[in-house]
Order: C-alpha cells, then structure tokens, then sequence
C-alpha cells in the first residue's frame, strides 16, 4: 500500500470521513508509536508505527502537512501534551521553532518561531513550556495559552541543555561544564548548584524523587532527594569502559524502581543497589555498535532501542529484555513518542 492510500485509510479511522453536530462524533488518534528522525544532510521525519494494523507510515508528518517543508531546521526533540505533539528545532546558531500538532491527523496547527536557538523543552505547567537556550544562560517560559514568552529565567548554567521537571524545582543540565542547576520555577530563583563527575546530558528521578544524572561516557550521579536544602547527599557510579554519547540515554521503568542507561550496551540498574550492574540488559540481538538512542514507554514498560542501521533499525523490547519485533523507520532516529 502505497503512503498517500495508507494515510487515507488512517484518516478515516479518525473521522475525517463524517462530521456531524453530534457528541457520539468525537475520534481519537489512532494509538502507535511516533519516531522521529533526521539523516545526516536531509530534513527531519515524523514516522508512524501503528500499532492496529503493525505497519509504519514513512515520513508522516511531511504526507500529512504537504508543501510544509522541514528543510534546514535540525529536530531537536518531540514532547507530548493532551492532544497535541511539540516538535522542537532550531536553524543555526540564532533561531529556532516549535511545530505544535494535532494528533488527530497528525495536522500542524501553529509555528511557533523561536529569536534565539533552542537547546530542548519540557513542560514546568500544564500551560508554561521551558525552552533552554543555545549558548546563552537563560530559559525562556513560553505560555501555550498567550502564544508568547511571558518570562525569562536567568540565574542558571552557562549554555543550558536538557532539562526535567518535578513539582516546583526545574533541573537544568549544562552542555559545556560540570553542572546541573535546580531553579525553583514558581519563584524562578536558584535553589541549588550540583557538581557532577563530567558533563551532563540527561536526567530523571526515581520513586523517591532521587535524581540521576546521565554523565557524558562517564558515569551516573545520584544526588538524594531536596538534599540540597541541607548538605548535598550525593554518589557517583563511573563507568567500566568509555560509552557513546547521546542525549535520550538514561530512561525510567514506570514503577520508578529501574534506571536503564546505556554503557557499550543497554544496562538496567536497581536503584537501591550499591554498585552497577556488569552485564548488559538486552537479551538477544542487541545492536550495540549501532546504538543513537533508546526510550523507554512510562505505561508498557518496553523499550525504544534505536540504532543507525540502515534496515530494522528501532527494536521493540519488553520489561523483562526479550525482543518484541524490530521495525524500519526513519534513518537517523532519535527519540520514541508512544501515544494512547
């Protein structure tokens, strides 16, 4: 089937094919797994692997927003929020955007053109998104309900990157030096600095609200829960060997409980264990030479193992490490967005 035909037959199972006034005519997206992607030297791409019928509709968001064209932004990240997906890109070293769209359709509704270059985004409010700025140490608050910046956060790290929110406390990686800073976002003042064992790329907390920091090739940092606010409690867990660097490579089990990173191979680690685990998590065809990225999905448990091969190059793994099936989408893939 060939894409214009598949993406008509996915329409329909949304509803584009009636419209009455009646409540009885309210359809939801279908559920799948969004992937998105960017070949080296070519636009970015929006995959859809659909999990009603197993296929993956090739560039999907290009078939669904014809004539909207992608070239010379570099994707950055996708987030979701309700109904919506944010995708994140910037254009060079001084502007960027955010494409928000409907997940019904997968049609753009708004650009968002951004003065500055984005770094990444994360939602501090069901309204407010936080966009980290490029090479400058400021955060910029956009408001989705005003359509503007309302604010600008800057008591933070040189050249800010990732970033991960808890409650009132915004935690902010560096992408050049040895730090995460934690910005209370309701008052936007600096609640602490953490030192970490190198630089930063990516972050999440456990079921006591533990915060794990990603160090580049180099380790884990645990940093215990609002320590800060006494002496900082904190433990580094360093490598064996040197490993790739990524952004999206520490994920969570949705029980909070597991810390998955990647370390020349996926590892998954107990998050009251003293040390590292030795062996790596994956139990078959593990595609370690080749790894971009993986995710994992906060409702299943399974994991989104990317690599850069030119054929079944995102891995579908459940909880326990055994393959699911493997699947070809976009080249260059960088992240996972599970939508039900």
């Amino acid at each position: 089937m060939n894409r214009i035909a598949r993406l008509f037959m996915i329409l329909s199972v949304f509803g584009f094919h009636a419209c009455t006034d009646s409540e009885d005519d309210l359809y939801s997206p279908e559920q799948g797994i969004y992937v998105v992607s960017q070949a080296s030297g070519q636009p970015w791409s929006v995959s859809f692997y659909q999990f009603s019928t197993g296929e993956v509709l090739d560039n999907f968001f290009a078939v669904s927003n014809p004539g909207e064209s992608t070239a010379g932004d570099q994707v950055l990240d996708m987030v979701k929020r309700r109904n919506n997906a944010y995708i994140l890109s910037k254009n060079g070293a001084s502007a960027g955007n955010i494409r928000v769209v409907s997940y019904i359709g997968f049609k753009q509704s708004k650009k968002i053109e951004l003065p500055f270059a984005p770094s990444a985004m994360v939602f501090i409010t069901d309204t407010e998104l936080a966009i980290s700025k490029a090479g400058i140490a400021e955060v910029a608050i956009y408001n989705t309900e005003k359509s503007e910046v309302t604010r600008t956060i800057k008591s933070i790290v040189n050249d800010p990157g990732q970033m991960l929110v808890k409650g009132k406390y915004l935690y902010i990686a560096s992408t050049n030096t040895k730090l995460v800073n934690v910005v209370d976002h309701s008052t936007d003042k600096l609640a602490a600095e953490i030192p970490t064992m190198e630089i930063p790329e990516n972050m999440v907390l456990d079921v006591t609200d533990n915060l794990w920091i990603y160090n580049r090739g180099g380790g884990l940092t645990k940093v215990k829960h609002l320590s800060w606010q006494n002496d900082l409690i904190k433990e580094n867990f360093s490598f064996s060997s040197p490993s790739g660097s990524t952004v999206f490579n520490i994920g969570i089990s949705p029980t909070l409980s597991y810390i998955y990173y990647f370390e020349n191979g996926l590892k998954r680690h107990f998050i009251d264990n003293s040390s590292l685990p030795e062996r790596n998590f994956i139990k078959k065809d593990e595609p370690v030479t080749s790894f971009s990225s993986f995710n994992i999905d906060d409702k299943s448990g399974n994991i989104y193992y990317l690599s850069n091969n030119e054929e079944k190059n995102l891995s579908i793994f459940r909880s326990d490490g055994n393959q699911i099936k493997s699947l070809t989408v976009g080249k260059g893939a960088i992240k996972t967005v599970p939508y039900y």
